[in-house]
């Protein structure tokens, strides 16, 4: 029998080397799997905003939905790679501890998908939905261009909030209210309230007076007709007002949305403004209108003139209104309706009312297509069409039938009805 000495079998215990320590699971991989755990709920949270945006901001540009695309990618793969760190230590590697000391690949790589869900966070909420709120010292919160905006570019288009028909009352407001969820309930008291401590319009109702609105033909200047019922708007009712606007709010039956369209190039940077009244009005009439109906005194462009400056854009705007008139009355009389017309578009461009311009150059193609002018006629409707694209946008109906006059000027009931006369072009002076 072989006899091992004490010394050989020390020698062999040498030979083992001792295990390594092994890190504390509970302290380290205990926290990122709850962490995981965690960020699973707030992934499942990011697709439902991703979905929401989608469906609600379809107009928004490219640039963005792209920023939106990516982030919801990025973060997918953010969660697969902490989902692969803890099936691969946690389960795979459950019973062998030393891969403990060792760093996978996915927890190599997911700094980076950290970085980039962030970066891509932030660059979203910088460019904010293409345009995005400001608060103003004086004007309150109002919606700024985040980039260049051209002439005829869809601005927004956002479905109702809270849709309200006549007879409108307090009760048929919080029983549309009631319907909302409490984030879109949050959104409507966020808005701006006129008739705040009046105790005959309580905030439901005072919210809704202040900013609705008109959904549906609405055109109490040139038409003479008013949109039965009104909406209020998460977003398009915190435009700010302007008397010379660069926006123009246009209901979209269709759609049955509110659509908002850029009437002149915008810069980034500019306050996105619409008009809340009559335009035309002297400058005491339009502030008297606007503080009794929304408490404040317009400090827009055209109100804030002073001096001989205020003078004379209150004598432009009144003559336009004139116009507006004259020329209705001078169908048997074309030439001089034209005039009218040019003098008009001329002295709305001067007070930066480009909004107001379609239904003027409507009436230059219909004074051409009655003396049976259509070369002329052709050059009207053109111009009728590009400014109705620019306030109504391209799928209305003021802009359609105009584009069928600009191919066909005959197909108008008026075509030939006085006699022949050869008038003028929009660019002729």
């Amino acid at each position: 029998m072989p006899v091992t000495s004490s010394n050989s079998t020390m020698d062999s215990m040498d030979s083992f080397s001792v295990p390594p320590e092994v890190p504390s699971l509970e302290t380290r991989f205990g926290a990122f799997l709850l962490a995981t755990f965690m960020g699973l709920m707030l992934y499942g949270l990011t697709l439902h905003q991703s979905y929401r945006y989608f469906r609600l901001f379809s107009a928004d540009i490219r640039l963005l939905k792209a920023i939106v695309l990516l982030t919801v990618i990025t973060e997918t793969t953010h969660i697969l790679l902490c989902t692969h760190i803890c099936y691969f230590y946690l389960v795979t590697n459950f019973f062998n501890p030393t891969v403990l000391l060792k760093g996978v690949w996915s927890f190599q790589v997911l700094p980076i998908a950290t970085t980039l869900v962030i970066s891509l966070s932030q660059g979203f909420f910088t460019l904010e939905l293409r345009i995005h709120s400001r608060a103003s010292h004086k004007r309150g919160k109002g919606l700024i261009a985040a980039r260049t905006i051209s002439r005829g570019e869809l601005v927004l288009a956002e479905a109702p909030l809270v849709r309200q028909n006549s007879p409108l009352s307090n009760d048929t407001v919080l029983s549309a209210l009631s319907t909302l969820s409490e984030i879109q309930q949050r959104e409507y008291f966020s808005l701006a309230n006129a008739w705040k401590g009046t105790p005959q319009v309580p905030p439901p109702l005072g919210i809704f007076k202040t900013n609705a609105f008109p959904c549906g033909d609405h055109d109490d200047l040139v038409v003479g007709t008013l949109a039965e019922g009104g909406a209020v708007f998460a977003l398009g009712s915190r435009f700010n007002l302007s008397c010379s606007p660069n926006v123009n709010n246009y209901w979209n039956d269709q759609l049955g949305k509110v659509t908002f369209w850029a009437v002149r190039d915008i810069v980034e940077g500019e306050e996105l403004t619409i008009c809340y009244m009559n335009p035309l009005a002297p400058r005491a009439a339009r502030q008297s209108r606007l503080k009794a109906r929304f408490k404040f005194d317009c400090a827009c462009s055209a109100c804030s003139l002073s001096g001989e400056a205020a003078g004379e854009s209150d004598e432009r705007r009144s003559t336009i209104a004139r116009l507006y008139e004259e020329v209705g009355r001078c169908g048997h009389i074309p030439a001089t309706g034209l005039r009218k017309v040019k003098q008009a578009l001329k002295l709305l461009e001067e007070e930066g009312l480009d909004v107001m311009a379609s239904s003027f150059y409507y009436d230059g193609f219909q004074f051409c297509a009655s003396v049976h002018d259509a070369k002329n006629a052709k050059a009207w409707a053109k111009k009728a069409w590009e400014s109705y694209c620019a306030t109504r946008g391209p799928d209305s109906t003021d802009a359609k039938k105009t584009q069928k006059y600009q191919n066909n000027p005959r197909a108008h009931a008026a075509f030939g009805l006085l006699g022949r006369q050869k008038l003028s072009s929009p660019d002729s002076d």
